[in-house]
């Protein structure tokens, strides 16, 4: 009878009965809370999850290598292929990742990922036989560093976190530049006939600000009156007396907004 139970096809004793995996598990559980579900529900999360995910990486670390009971190959062997990927992603990532948070943005981002790709590649390959289990290691490296090369930020938000993207979306920069090639080519006659519009039925900012200035400043003015552009629908032309619509009149309206203004400015009159 030939033993078949170490053979390199075999399942591993070590990575059955032997692996002490519940610690790396509710590590990984507590990052994930900490790293991604914080920053999720509470604005001003990211520094809890920035040191939750360094603090989780080291706790899955010192598992990993102290308390797995894993065969010592094993370990130091998933350790360097991990470091490999790592390393192999840094050339492949978008300049704006590798340059992000003055070049920590990968490290902060991308060792979780590894650390809770560790700790689910343990707890699926458990019994699986030893070339399985690192043929299912590779695949867990390369899905965990790959998934950053498709990826770009776009700077960070005011809480803190990187504002990722597809790396093959457009950024900002480059769709104001498409939006002024557009406008830049828009049709001389489309051009031409919204000037004709404007000069029929608009007017300047300049001309805009007419009433206003002839309210505020001419001496024949009364309080009360309502002074506004004298063109077709009073649209454009000079300032005049014009007639106020049937809510500017109401007293009502005048009351709540006198009300509104003095609440939202902390200002109030006495006329007593």
């Amino acid at each position: 009878m030939v033993d078949m139970t170490n053979t390199p096809d075999s399942p591993s004793k070590t990575a059955g009965p032997g692996l002490r995996l519940r610690p790396g598990v509710v590590i990984a559980l507590l990052m994930l809370v900490a790293r991604y579900l914080v920053p999720l529900v509470w604005a001003d999360g990211a520094m809890i999850g920035v040191i939750g995910g360094v603090a989780g990486a080291l706790a899955i670390l010192v598992w990993w290598l102290g308390f797995s009971r894993t065969p010592w190959p094993e370990r130091i062997g998933v350790l360097v292929l991990l470091a490999i990927g790592f390393v192999a992603t840094t050339r492949l990532i978008d300049r704006s990742i590798a340059t992000g948070m003055m070049g920590m943005m990968f490290p902060i981002y991308a060792i979780p990922t590894l650390s809770i790709a560790l700790v689910a590649w343990a707890a699926a390959s458990r019994s699986l036989s030893s070339t399985a289990r690192m043929a299912l290691m590779v695949a867990a490296v390369v899905l965990a560093c790959g998934v950053w090369t498709l990826l770009r930020t776009d700077g960070i938000t005011g809480g803190g976190m990187a504002e990722l993207t597809w790396r093959w979306n457009k950024t900002a920069e480059e769709k104001l530049l498409a939006e002024s090639a557009r406008e830049l080519y828009t049709p001389i006659i489309e051009a031409r006939t919204m000037d004709l519009g404007n000069r029929i039925f608009a007017q300047t900012d300049a001309e805009g600000a007419w009433p206003q200035l002839y309210a505020a400043t001419m001496p024949d003015v009364h309080g009360g009156e309502y002074y506004g552009p004298s063109g077709l629908f009073e649209m454009h032309g000079s300032p005049q007396k014009v007639s106020m619509t049937r809510r500017a009149r109401s007293d009502e309206d005048a009351r709540r907004l006198w009300d509104v203004s003095e609440k939202e400015t902390g200002v109030i009159y006495d006329w007593s």
